[in-house]
C-alpha cells in the first residue's frame, strides 16, 4: 500500500484510482438527475407534488440506511464494499432507463440510492487508510473541486443530450458510469486493511457496533461540537436553498435565466475557493475555515433577500459567488475534519451518522422552510437567514475558539 508522506498525492496507486472512479460516476449522476428531471417534466408531464418526491426518494435512502452502511464501511473490505454498490446501481439504473412507468423510477431510485449509501463511508474510510495524514486535506479538495466542476458542466451536458437524444437515453449512460466505476476500482487491486480491528469489529454484533460509533462522536468534544453547528447551519441554508425561484419571481420577474446563472454563478464561486484551499497542506484550525465559510453564505443570502426588486441582475450572480465560496469552503472543511480528526477503525460509522443526519435535514428542513416563506416572503425570509448567519460564523473566531479549547483542555485533563 502506497503510504508515505513524502511526494504528491498522485503517486498513491489506490488513490488515483479510487478518483478517477469517483469522476466518472460523479459526472454521471449530474447527466443522470439532469434527465430523470426533463423525464418526469416534459416526457411524463407528472404533477408537482410526483416531482417532488424525486429529492425526496434521493435522500430517505441516506437517512434509513446511513448508518447501517457507516457500520458495514468499518466491519468489511471497504473496496468490494464499493464495487458491490456500483455494479447494483448500474443494474438499478438500467432497468431505470427501459422503464415506462414514474412509480417504477422513484422505486428504483430509492432502491439505487440506497445501495449508493455504501459508497461514501467506504470511500472516506478507505482514503484515510491509504493515504498519509499530510495529503488528506489535498485529497479532500481534489474531491471537493470535481464535486462542484460536475455541478457546473454536468447539468448542461445532460441537458444537450436528453435534448439531442431522449432522457432515457442519459439515464442509460449512467448505468454504463457506474459500471466503469467498478471496473476501475477493480484494478485497483488489493489493499492491505488492518486484520486485528476487522476481526475485533466482526466479533461486535451491529448494534453494539453502531452504539459505539456515537461514543466516538459524544467521546470525541471536537467532532461532537463542530458537528452540531455543521448540522445547525444546514439546517438553517436548507429552510431556504430551495426556494430560489420564489426569491427570482419577487427579484427578476422578466429574468427566468436567473435560476441556472444563478446554479453556475454557486458552482464557480465554490470551485474558485477549493481551488484556493488546494493550495494549503493542512489546516491548523477548523474556526478560521468554517467561520469564513458561513460569513460568506450569510452575506449572500443577506444581500439577495435586500436587493429591491427591479435590480440589476447582474447582482444576483454575484451574490452568488460569494455564498457558493462560502458553500467550498464548508464542504472541504467538515470532510476533511471529520478525515483528521476521527479514528480510523470509526470513520465508516462516524461518515453515516453524519450522512444519515444530513439527509435527515435535507427532507424535514425545506418543507419548514416553504411554510415560513409562504407566510412572509421570500426576500424577508433570506434577509434575516443571513443576519443570523452571519453572527454565527463571526461566532466562530471567538466563541467557538473557547469553547473548543476549554474541551479540549478538560479531555487532556481527564
Amino acid at each position: 500500500m502506497d503510504k508515505t508522506a513524502a511526494g504528491s498525492v498522485w503517486e498513491n496507486r489506490v488513490f488515483k484510482r479510487i478518483f478517477a472512479a469517483y469522476t466518472v460516476s460523479t459526472f454521471g449522476d449530474w447527466v443522470d438527475h439532469i434527465a430523470i428531471i426533463m423525464l418526469f417534466g416534459y416526457v411524463w408531464r407528472a404533477n408537482p407534488v410526483l416531482i417532488a418526491l424525486i429529492p425526496v426518494t434521493s435522500a430517505l435512502p441516506g437517512v434509513l440506511l446511513g448508518q447501517l452502511a457507516g457500520v458495514w464501511a468499518d466491519r468489511f473490505d471497504k473496496l468490494k464494499l464499493m464495487v458491490y454498490s456500483d455494479l447494483i446501481s448500474a443494474v438499478l439504473t438500467f432497468v431505470m432507463a427501459i422503464s415506462l412507468n414514474p412509480f417504477l423510477v422513484l422505486a428504483l431510485l430509492f432502491l439505487r440510492n440506497a445501495a449508493g449509501s455504501l459508497n461514501l463511508p467506504a470511500q472516506q474510510s478507505l482514503t484515510k487508510l491509504i493515504l498519509p495524514e499530510g495529503h488528506l486535506l489535498k485529497a479532500t479538495a481534489l474531491n471537493g473541486m470535481l464535486m462542484q466542476l460536475a455541478k457546473i458542466l454536468g447539468p448542461v451536458l445532460g441537458a444537450s443530450f436528453a435534448a439531442i437524444s431522449s432522457p432515457s437515453l442519459c439515464i442509460f449512460v449512467n448505468s454504463l458510469s457506474f459500471l466503469a466505476s467498478a471496473l476501475v476500482l477493480l484494478s485497483s487491486g488489493k489493499t492491505q486493511e488492518h486484520k486485528s480491528a476487522s476481526k475485533s469489529k466482526a466479533n461486535m454484533s451491529l448494534f453494539d457496533s453502531w452504539a459505539d460509533g456515537w461514543k466516538t462522536v459524544i467521546n470525541s468534544k471536537v467532532l461532537l461540537y463542530y458537528l452540531g453547528f455543521a448540522c445547525v447551519v444546514l439546517t438553517i441554508i436548507q429552510m431556504v436553498d430551495s426556494q430560489f425561484v420564489v426569491l427570482l419571481r419577487e427579484k427578476a420577474p422578466e429574468t427566468p435565466l436567473l435560476a441556472g446563472w444563478l446554479m453556475s454563478a454557486f458552482g464557480f464561486g465554490a470551485f474558485s475557493a477549493i481551488f484556493v484551499l488546494n493550495k494549503r497542506k493542512t489546516v491548523t484550525s477548523y474556526n478560521p475555515l468554517l467561520g469564513a465559510s458561513v460569513v460568506l453564505m450569510g452575506i449572500c443570502f443577506a444581500l439577495l433577500g435586500a436587493l429591491p426588486a427591479g435590480t440589476p441582475v447582474y447582482w444576483l450572480p454575484l451574490s452568488a459567488l460569494i455564498g457558493g465560496a462560502g458553500t467550498g469552503l464548508a464542504g472541504v472543511g467538515i470532510n476533511y475534519l471529520l478525515l483528521k480528526e476521527t479514528p480510523q477503525e470509526a470513520l465508516g460509522r462516524v461518515m453515516g451518522i453524519y450522512t444519515s443526519l444530513t439527509n435527515g435535514i435535507f427532507v424535514v428542513s425545506p418543507l419548514i422552510g416553504g411554510l415560513i416563506i409562504s407566510g412572509v416572503g421570500a426576500g424577508n425570509v433570506f434577509r434575516v437567514i443571513g443576519i443570523a448567519l452571519i453572527v454565527m460564523g463571526l461566532g466562530m473566531y471567538t466563541l467557538g475558539s473557547v469553547v473548543v479549547r476549554k474541551a479540549l483542555m478538560n479531555g487532556s485533563a481527564q
